[in-house]
């Protein structure tokens, strides 16, 4: 509760009996409940203050008709839409189920040199323990390597062309429409309430974030005219009575309304998350790839922004990645 002063013309300075409350020197002599507060102000006009009188920075005027113009100008909060898949999380499933479609049996792939390796110091006993997780055979060296390579290649051929199959239906999917989203016809948006050049988008004023779409809104209901007849008007005369509006409510709030500034934040590059598993660089027919040139290439082929890649699961980035992998292997 708070302190009550009188500033209608004639009253200042008051001392007596106004509803239950006692005032002295146009000052409410105990802090006022809210219902005998609107009473009150329905007969003189009031506002806030302390017990010695003093008002804050901004005079807060009492009653249900000053409330009514401040909370209809107070900015409504905006209630949060509930999430919903997007064309590009589609997408990113559907690339995300055809690079787990077909899971290596292996953590590696091999090229032929390296399976020349696995001979040298594991022998045929460590070239077929690969084979046997490609379920593969050979009596002899060379036509079980040869039948490692062609395994490896199939495996690579069915998983790019499960990619690009994915991509292909996603695309499909998203760019193709049916005659009767063609034909349908869509309703025509209301017109929106004209302001005028320079208008700025809200103004402030305490607390209190006034839009200029209100303004507008206010200016018209004032005016008397139609829409139409004042979406019509010279931009000069539509300002002309949005400023009013301006300087009104700046004579009910005590202050002048300032436009709000909007200040623009150069947006930095952001950093694309890789993996923890995968080794830091491969050497594959005689050429370095990095596992950041691996990560920039999974991250295209996936079509996502930097921070919907960032915010992939780490399994699911790393399958990308590790497609990618594979798709740089020396096929058999």
């Amino acid at each position: 509760m708070n302190y009550l002063k009188i500033v209608s013309k004639g009253w200042q300075g008051y001392s007596g009996q106004l509803n239950i409350i006692t005032f002295k020197d146009g000052i409410s002599t105990e802090p006022v409940p809210p219902r005998i507060a609107d009473r009150i102000a329905a007969c003189v006009q009031v506002v806030q203050c302390d017990a010695k009188g003093k008002e804050g920075k901004v005079a807060v005027n009492v009653g249900v008709q000053h409330r009514l113009v401040s909370e209809a100008a107070a900015r409504a909060a905006i209630l949060e839409t509930l999430p919903t898949q997007s064309e590009a999380d589609k997408s990113m499933e559907a690339k995300l189920d055809a690079a787990r479609a077909l899971t290596a049996p292996i953590e590696t792939l091999f090229t032929r040199d390296e399976l020349e390796k696995v001979v040298d110091e594991k022998g045929l006993k460590g070239l077929r323990e690969i084979g046997d997780k490609w379920k593969v055979k050979g009596r002899a060296i060379p036509e079980l390597i040869e039948k490692i390579l062609a395994a490896q290649s199939e495996f690579l051929r069915l998983r790019n062309q499960k990619l690009d199959e994915a991509g292909g239906a996603v695309l499909k999917a998203t760019t193709q429409a049916t005659d009767e989203d063609v034909a349908e016809v869509q309703p025509e948006a209301a017109p929106a309430v004209a302001g005028y050049e320079g208008l700025a988008v809200e103004y402030k004023v305490g607390d209190v974030i006034v839009p200029g779409l209100t303004l507008a809104e206010l200016a018209l209901k004032n005016s008397g005219k139609s829409l139409t007849g004042w979406n019509n008007l010279p931009d000069s005369d539509r300002k002309l009575a949005i400023d009013a509006e301006l300087e009104a409510l700046g004579a009910h709030y005590g202050a002048k309304l300032e436009p709000v500034v909007a200040i623009e934040v150069e947006d930095k590059p952001e950093i694309l998350l890789g993996s923890s598993v995968l080794a830091a660089s491969y050497e594959i027919e005689g050429v370095t790839v990095t596992l950041g040139d691996l990560v920039v290439e999974a991250h295209e082929l996936s079509g996502a922004t930097a921070a919907e890649w960032n915010a992939l699961a780490d399994a699911d980035r790393e399958d990308l990645i590790r497609a990618a992998l594979d798709r740089r292997l020396p096929k058999a």
